[in-house]
């Protein structure tokens, strides 16, 4: 706020026949008002094809979460762009921060805490007829999992599916419901809620008679869970953006997946295998 201090007596107060001269009043003023800062705009490239991070993705809604409370930050979402280029575009500095780093490798900036939580099931349909007994079940069936997934499903995993000729990384996750109903592969493998986003997107192509639900699939648990993490290209974005992950904690990410799942019956998936 301005303040300001007059140094003279109030004119008022001044004798009659001082009324008659030409009277200078100095005016001093203490500027204590602080400079204003506008938010800082932080580019996030989010991934193509990651159901996760599309417009109504619990991924992006988390996202939108953290940055809401950093109020020094302005949050500018940028179109997905595959993954292989979101790590182009922060070398080239072209964006901020990336999603869905699993690790640091290749990575010119900072990563952050855990983020993002991937329950990782096994899934088939029932019509197949297929029943798994353990991962070695998979060598001889036609499998279709998440990219990048003999990076982090575990050794026996990749050793599995390096000897499997019908092993599929497909871009488009979205994709992992059709893939399985229509018979194009027997099997699905990746995180619980991605599979459920991708049979919400079938169900929105198909009548109410030819819709499915969580009941005509088995799932199978996995032990391992996968986490990603967002990078940064300065280690502040980094920090300020950890402190918020450390104050939400993992309860306000099931809400987030509770809230946008909440028309899928999740009772039957707590019977994993």
């Amino acid at each position: 706020m301005l303040q300001f201090q007059v140094i003279a007596q109030p004119i008022l107060s001044l004798p009659t026949s001082a009324l008659t001269e030409t009277t200078l009043t100095e005016i001093t003023f203490s500027e204590n008002i602080p400079p204003t800062k506008d938010p800082k705009i932080v580019k996030v490239s989010l991934v193509h094809s990651n159901s996760f991070t599309e417009q109504d993705g619990p991924h992006r809604q988390l996202i939108e979460q953290v940055f809401a409370q950093l109020e020094q930050y302005q949050l500018q979402l940028m179109p997905p762009i595959t993954l292989a280029r979101s790590y182009k575009s922060l070398k080239a500095g072209l964006v901020d921060g990336i999603v869905n780093i699993i690790s640091n490798d290749n990575i010119d900036g900072c990563i952050t805490d855990p983020m993002f939580f991937y329950f990782n099931v096994i899934v088939v349909s029932k019509h197949s007829g297929i029943n798994l007994h353990s991962l070695q079940d998979l060598a001889n069936k036609s499998v279709s999992a998440f990219p990048r997934a003999r990076l982090v499903m575990g050794k026996q995993f990749a050793a599995l599916m390096a000897s499997n000729s019908n092993y599929n990384e497909p871009l488009k996750q979205q994709q992992q419901a059709r893939l399985l109903v229509q018979g194009i592969a027997d099997v699905s493998v990746g995180d619980l809620h991605i599979f459920i986003h991708s049979l919400k997107k079938y169900n929105q192509r198909r009548s109410p008679e030819q819709q499915l639900t969580l009941a005509d699939f088995t799932f199978y648990r996995l032990k391992n869970v996968s986490v990603a993490r967002m990078a940064f290209t300065q280690q502040q974005l980094c920090d300020d953006v950890n402190q918020v992950i450390q104050r939400l904690k993992l309860q306000r990410y099931q809400d987030v997946l509770t809230n946008h799942y909440h028309e899928f019956d999740l009772s039957t998936v707590a019977k994993l295998k």
